[in-house]
């Protein structure tokens, strides 16, 4: 089992680690500065309440520190965005957003992603098998499905793609 200094009481350690972890300090941090390693800190958050909460309450406030670093110095030429980008990315699991084509199950096909889908009811429609007004409603409904689905610089090149895709089969039986 673990000690602590004589002179420190769990609260008293637990109230370190929050002061400590409120200005952007990770848990290793945390322990190399008081001298012990970060699997005793999550030792001692097993073996005592306070520490536990303490450590649960740094990371958060650890986190809005970071943030709060990159939103006072959005316009700061001299900040250093890509150590901070990091440092979220590392810190607290940020990640970079993928550009995602939703699927979704059509019975008697395969998961299909929107382009896919588009090219499955041009199909549907060059064979007869869709009328004119169900092509038209299908493709606005995957038109608002991108706009609900993609951040707006995506929509927009989705949707951009999806005018492509009408015009070029505005009138596709003739």
């Amino acid at each position: 089992m673990s000690y602590f200094n004589l002179k420190q009481t769990p609260q008293m350690m637990a109230d370190e680690i929050i002061k400590m972890m409120e200005t952007g300090s990770s848990q290793a941090e945390v322990g190399r500065s008081l001298g012990f390693s970060e699997t005793t800190l999550n030792r001692w958050a097993l073996e005592y309440p306070e520490i536990k909460e303490a450590t649960e309450i740094g990371k958060s406030k650890s986190k809005g520190w970071w943030e709060e670093q990159g939103h006072e110095n959005l316009k700061n030429k001299d900040f250093n965005f890509v150590g901070w980008y990091m440092q979220m990315k590392n810190r607290h699991g940020y990640t970079d957003r993928k550009a995602i084509y939703p699927t979704r199950e059509i019975p008697g096909f395969k998961k299909m992603t929107i382009i896919e889908q588009m090219k499955e009811i041009d199909g549907l429609m060059q064979d007869g098998k869709c009328s004119a007004d169900e092509y038209q409603t299908l493709l606005s409904a995957i038109k608002i499905k991108m706009e609900i689905l993609f951040d707006s610089e995506m929509a927009e090149q989705h949707i951009e793609m999806y005018e492509e895709f009408i015009l070029k089969n505005k009138n596709p039986i003739q």
